[in-house]
């Protein structure tokens, strides 16, 4: 591990694994906010993860965190936050509009709780346990997730407000890649294909569409498709 010491640079370091749904999500978001980072990447098959210097950063274990300054935050969910609190002050990707910012809120915490869960039970089994294929029940939950998202897009072209948001960005993150799994159709999710296909478009996607070609390199090795 390289440690930078000189204190006269800010540092902002991203601890990540290269094709990691949720480091993608902060790469984007880093994009949009202009925030320069240091890529820290992690050896995933050496389970770089649950060494004794990466524990003192995140005793969790979970990559991605942030090392701003000296400075941790950890889950990506809240290091969107963070970024958007600390460096997107003047972007319409967050709001301090209380309505507005727990729609956000929930929209995140959606994420995290049910859909990108749900693409972690899918994926879990073919990178720890080498399984081939995956199974139907946890296929099934993800189009539960896509009947949400398609309700939600409904009412409105994005997911927490007429504009893009953080909360886009961390549902494109784990959208992105359960489109490699379990195709969004337009004929079953109209709504859903048309925002992915928007957010595909945007050029904050080029700051993940490295790790999302990582992963799906990845899949085809390992899934029998």
């Amino acid at each position: 591990m390289v440690i930078n010491l000189n204190v006269n640079i800010m540092v902002k370091k991203l601890y990540m694994v290269e094709g990691s749904p949720v480091a993608n999500a902060i790469l984007m978001a880093a994009r949009a906010f202009d925030v320069e980072l240091e890529l820290q990447q992690l050896d995933f098959a050496k389970q770089e993860y649950l060494e004794d210097w990466y524990l003192q950063i995140n005793p969790a274990h979970t990559v991605p965190a942030l090392d701003d300054d000296g400075f941790i935050v950890w889950d990506s969910h809240v290091i969107l936050i963070y970024l958007a609190e600390t460096y997107g002050s003047s972007s319409t990707l967050f709001s301090n509009i209380p309505k507005v910012k727990y729609k956000i809120l929930q929209m995140l915490n959606f994420n995290c709780g049910t859909v990108f869960r749900r693409l972690s039970d899918c994926l879990r089994p073919i990178f720890y346990e080498n399984q081939k294929t995956i199974e139907q029940k946890y296929l099934e939950s993800l189009k539960d997730s896509y009947k949400v998202l398609e309700r939600i897009l409904e009412s409105s072209k994005f997911m927490a407000a007429d504009t893009m948001t953080i909360a886009d960005i961390s549902l494109f993150s784990s959208i992105a890649v359960t489109d490699l799994i379990l195709p969004v159709t337009d004929v079953e999710y109209p709504r859903l294909r048309e925002w992915l296909i928007d957010m595909k478009n945007t050029d904050l996607y080029k700051a993940g569409e490295q790790g999302v070609d990582t992963l799906k390199n990845a899949l085809d090795v390992m899934l029998e498709m």
